[in-house]
């Protein structure tokens, strides 16, 4: 008998589907951004983990994984976008502007 809830192929079509749309978005992204860019771009890092988060086991270094990737996150965050933060709450200066 035909069990419709835990039959994998539905699941392995929304993976794939979901696989496409985070490939799309990292296509995109390399052919929009400068090569000297590419590292500080947050949705390409948040794309690649979406693809891990599809297909990665959930084993025993997979809070690890999660935390590198939120650190790298949190670093592109305070490299590019703290001043201008800080800059709109009044709590400091950005050079150059008045």
């Amino acid at each position: 008998m035909h069990d419709p809830v835990n039959d994998p192929r539905p699941v392995l079509l929304r993976r794939v589907a979901e696989t496409a749309i985070a490939a799309g978005l990292v296509v995109f992204r390399l052919l929009r951004s400068p090569v000297e860019e590419i590292w500080r771009d947050w949705m390409l890092f948040i794309a690649l983990y979406w693809i891990l988060c599809i297909w990665g086991r959930r084993g025993r270094l997979w809070p690890t994984l999660t935390l590198v990737t939120m650190a790298l996150l949190a670093s592109v965050y305070l490299h590019g976008q703290l001043r201008h933060t800080l800059y709109s709450l009044g709590l400091s200066a950005l050079p150059g502007v008045p």
